[in-house]
């Protein structure tokens, strides 16, 4: 369940590092993970996170609103993150992803409504259902873009990879019960910063 990064040897990335302020509870939250990437002429800043879940263990209303509340303050850690960012530098193409643990739809004790609000970032993946028994379940896996980032984003290839329909019940228990979420980026137009 921590968070890492996997990416193809032609790819330039510089690993940051954690980034603390989104491990609310360092001993029960994760940091995020931040990094700076260029594929061709597409360069950006990335984070990897893995907000608290609301889980099994959270078996009073008292432990299920804590996890809303700490899945706030990671949203406007990330928020943070993002102004941050901006205001250090010239880039203005982020892109933050992973499990949210929240759908960016979610109206009733939604987390993620800083992010929604952001009129700079968009969640490509509001409108994907998740796969496998929550099929009926907006995806928790979510990828966060920059208005400048989703310029150059190929909406039309953005898909969840139904593994549970790839792999026989057996193998299944050896995985994730997440879904992997994809999509494609143009590389090759000029650097827009």
């Amino acid at each position: 369940q921590n968070i890492g990064v996997l990416y193809k040897s032609h790819l330039n990335v510089d690993v940051i590092g954690n980034y603390d302020p989104i491990a609310i509870d360092p001993k029960r939250n994760r940091p995020g993970l931040e990094l700076y990437v260029k594929a061709g002429n597409f360069d950006f800043s990335m984070m990897i996170v893995h907000l608290k879940s609301t889980s099994r263990y959270d078996d009073t209303e008292e432990k299920r609103i804590a996890s809303v509340e700490t899945r706030l303050l990671q949203a406007k850690a990330i928020k943070q993150w993002v102004d941050e960012k901006t205001k250090a530098g010239k880039e203005k193409d982020y892109i933050i992803l992973g499990d949210y643990n929240d759908a960016p739809k979610r109206e009733k004790n939604g987390s993620l409504g800083v992010l929604n609000d952001e009129p700079n970032l968009e969640f490509i993946t509001k409108d994907l259902y998740s796969c496998g028994r929550y099929s009926d379940s907006y995806t928790i896996d979510n990828i966060l873009v920059s208005k400048s980032a989703l310029s150059r984003c190929f909406i039309e290839t953005l898909t969840i990879l139904d593994i549970t329909q790839m792999y026989t019940k057996e193998q299944l228990k050896q995985l994730s019960d997440h879904c992997p979420v994809l999509v494609q980026f143009d590389v090759s137009a000029p650097d827009n910063d």
